[in-house]
């Protein structure tokens, strides 16, 4: 005979440290710009979490004086990509629909908010840019409701599909 339990939590493997917040490391300047969850315009959708020293994840970056959002992934530590992200925002806007949106009228520090979406635990660009779209259909950021220009074949019928559903619960 074998005593088993049946009101065991399995925990998700996708969270690193269990932990469902973004938060800062507190020495890169990202610091200033990284947030716990989405901002109230968004639904309460659950987030992963990490810190800017994460790897392999989804992130959201929005403009806090449009309400509107950017999805984008990443293999690289989330503080070196945004790195990136503010040299195109002042140098060269035309790199990213993000650096375009922030080049001009805005002030970075106080009009971004970033937050990780979802980490994955593989290195494989593949799995990255189908959840990123999964993410953008769930946020709806393609413009002109979003910052993003474009995304995959997937998520092209995906995004469809959130529209119209988002359109009858109204």
């Amino acid at each position: 005979n074998h005593v088993i339990h049946n009101d065991l939590e399995f925990k998700s493997k996708s969270k690193v440290s269990g932990d469902s917040i973004t938060r800062p490391c507190g020495r890169c300047i990202l610091c200033k710009n990284i947030k716990d969850k989405l901002p109230e315009f968004y639904t309460n959708l659950p987030i992963m979490g990490g810190d800017c020293k994460s790897r392999n994840l989804i992130y959201a970056a929005w403009c806090k004086k449009h309400k509107v959002a950017c999805v984008g992934q990443t293999g690289e530590r989330l503080c070196e990509r945004f790195h990136r992200h503010r040299y195109d925002i002042k140098k060269r806007p035309e790199n990213s629909e993000l650096a375009d949106h922030f080049h001009s009228d805005h002030d970075i520090d106080k009009d971004m908010g970033i937050v990780i979406l979802q980490r994955l635990q593989e290195d494989n660009e593949q799995v990255r840019k189908y959840y990123e779209d999964r993410w953008i259909c769930k946020l709806q950021s393609l413009q002109p409701t979003g910052i993003n220009l474009d995304i995959g074949e997937y998520g092209k019928e995906m995004y469809t599909c959130f529209q119209r559903l988002n359109e009858a619960k109204t």
